[in-house]
């Protein structure tokens, strides 16, 4: 199995906002070789591309030996058209760093005409940077498997809508699990409209008991499109070793990034151990083969 691990950035927001290169020369000494970038300061929510310029960014990346594989960008606030965003801009910024896709943290929907309407928007976006040299991913949460009807969710319809050509999707295996959906039947089905996974929270693993949303007060616009306690399913813990065994059979996947939300508050520490374990999971799978 040819996979390779990447750290979502995310994982360690605070940090980047507070010293964004010191933070890149924290990840690579820890080992790191990939990372997948997030576009926004969230200590003030100003967009880095305002103070950093493609061409430093990608020079430091360089002189770390850090590549750029992807990066979250042009999501939106519920309510608001994906075509609202600067796709121009975001294309030009994230191709001149290196970046070979963008994925859209979150797609907002509570309805089928409401995942309609947004398959629609990701068909465009996704020709549009296909036509510009990049790749169009949708990273999902637990509430895109909202169930509209017995038989589809509102995952089912963004899937079924979206141009295979045009709109790829990178599976959050927790997230998935989170709402009773099997990853390795999705990842199955998906195919290689899937080659990057995330692989959220690995130290520790994370139970239905211990599991939190991030601490902060979700603002009201985005609290009806997660789902509450009560109606996600009682489950045990992701079964690393199934999902890696299968994912090393099927062999299309090339990238598994870790995104470190809810662990240990040092999070250099944390995600350092986070890529222990994938590699330890994954050099044992392949030896094994």
């Amino acid at each position: 199995m040819s996979l390779d691990i990447g750290l979502q950035l995310f994982s360690v927001k605070d940090e980047l906002s507070a010293d964004y290169f010191g933070t890149l020369e924290q990840i690579a000494s820890i080992g790191y070789k990939h990372v997948e970038l997030i576009s926004t300061n969230m200590k003030d929510y100003s967009r880095f591309s305002d103070t950093i310029s493609a061409k430093a960014l990608r020079e430091k990346l360089e002189e770390l030996n850090i590549t750029p594989i992807g990066a979250h960008d042009g999501g939106g606030a519920p309510g608001q058209s994906l075509l609202d965003n600067d796709w121009d801009s975001i294309i030009k910024y994230n191709y001149e760093i290196g970046c070979q896709w963008i994925a859209i943290p979150s797609v907002f929907m509570l309805s089928r005409e409401e995942a309609i309407q947004a398959a629609e928007q990701l068909n465009s976006i996704g020709k549009k940077m296909k036509e510009n040299g990049l790749k169009l991913y949708v990273h999902n949460h637990s509430f895109e498997f909202r169930r509209i009807n017995a038989q589809e969710t509102l995952f089912d319809v963004l899937l079924e809508n979206t141009d295979p050509e045009h709109v790829f999707f990178e599976l959050d295996v927790l997230w998935a699990h989170r709402a009773g959906i099997d990853p390795i039947g999705l990842l199955e089905r998906l195919g290689t409209r899937c080659d990057v996974i995330h692989q959220k929270d690995l130290y520790p693993f994370i139970p239905k008991e211990g599991f939190e949303l991030p601490k902060f007060e979700m603002p009201e616009m985005f609290k009806p499109y997660f789902l509450d306690s009560e109606s996600l399913p009682d489950i045990a813990p992701l079964d690393l070793d199934k999902l890696y065994q299968r994912v090393n059979e099927l062999g299309f996947v090339k990238y598994t990034i870790v995104e470190n939300e809810y662990a240990e508050s040092n999070k250099f520490d944390s995600v350092a151990k986070d890529l222990k374990i994938l590699q330890k999971k994954i050099n044992l799978i392949t030896k094994s083969v």
